[in-house]
């Protein structure tokens, strides 16, 4: 056959239902769908018996059906059987006479089978653009359970119209805003930015990764604070009510070297002042194993707030360089 001219006047009777059908399945989609208009055929359980639907618009394939404004269908559900489960399906039928070449559209309800566990039942999948004379859109699952409808599963979904979709794309980003999003590095990171996040990550506090400043950096902050909180220790507005730091400080001096048979001075200086003299213990260390150290012995004076003098005596035939340990506390 030729080109058909359908959008125009000819000698006859030439438009059909085929053409229309084609052309809505061209520009909507060759699919089953529910169009967004009146009451999107919403159901109403009446009883165990009779679920009604009402108005609404879809297309099957092109093929354009509905149920009028304000219009419904009734729908009949045969009885439920005791202590059995089943499922219904209420579909919207379309049919072609193949004598009489009559198309026509009903509301169905196709009986499942009833048993244990309830199952839809089979219903009937056309290609009505290549010629089927048959097809059913499933709109609705009834579910009954023993002589009752237990709940009823909608089985399609709404489609857009094209303003609505219209508006969607109105709402989404054009080219040049996606281009300049993706261009922008400083809200987004690179791989090689990302490795190097991940595998700080990794190595949270492994301080051997620091180097000798940032590691300096640290001491230095943490006893800038310490000796900010000191301060704040012996301020006179709290009312004898503060965090009391420094009532204990501890403290090690290494290789103090001694003459045989004399002595020698070693003076401490406390990191942080005492508000009086403390208390003070020494303790010689080491790992030496001359028995020389064995005959130290030792003497505190001159202990203030501030520092404190050790005098080492070494007893022993030959020069000796011992460590010791101190402990200052603040007994008041």
């Amino acid at each position: 056959m030729s080109i058909h001219l359908v959008t125009g006047r000819g000698t006859g009777d030439h438009v059909t239902s085929a053409d229309a059908g084609s052309l809505h399945a061209g520009i909507v989609g060759t699919g089953r769908y529910v169009l967004n208009r009146g009451s999107q055929f919403a159901y109403e359980v009446i009883s165990n018996n009779l679920v009604k639907i009402k108005d609404g618009d879809l297309l099957n394939q092109g093929r354009h059906m509905n149920i009028a404004l304000n219009d419904y269908e009734e729908c009949t559900i045969e009885n439920g059987l005791q202590s059995v489960k089943r499922n219904d399906l209420i579909v919207i039928r379309y049919e072609k006479n193949t004598e009489t070449e009559i198309e026509s559209a009903s509301v169905v309800v196709i009986k499942g089978t009833s048993g244990d566990t309830a199952v839809d039942p089979e219903y009937t999948t056309g290609n009505i653009l290549s010629g089927d004379t048959t097809d059913d859109f499933p709109l609705y699952r009834v579910r009954l359970n023993g002589l009752n409808i237990e709940g009823v599963d909608g089985l399609f979904t709404v489609n857009k119209s094209m303003e609505e979709l219209d508006d969607d794309i109105i709402r989404k980003a054009n080219q040049t805003e996606l281009d300049t999003h993706l261009g922008n590095t400083i809200i987004h990171i690179t791989s090689s930015e990302r490795n190097v996040w991940n595998g700080a990550s990794n190595n949270l506090g492994t301080l051997s990764l620091l180097t000798t400043t940032i590691k300096t950096s640290i001491v230095n902050a943490i006893n800038s604070l310490v000796a900010a909180l000191n301060t704040h220790k012996v301020s006179t507005d709290h009312d004898g009510r503060y965090l009391q730091i420094n009532k204990i400080q501890t403290g090690w001096s290494s290789s103090n070297s001694v003459a045989a048979g004399s002595y020698s001075d070693v003076t401490v200086t406390y990191p942080y002042a005492f508000s009086k003299p403390p208390m003070l213990s020494i303790t010689f260390g080491g790992t030496s194993a001359n028995i020389g150290y064995g005959d130290l012995q030792c003497s505190i004076y001159n202990g203030t707030t501030t520092q404190f003098t050790v005098r080492i005596f070494n007893k022993y035939t030959s020069t000796l360089s011992p460590s010791f340990s101190w402990i200052a506390i603040d007994a008041s």
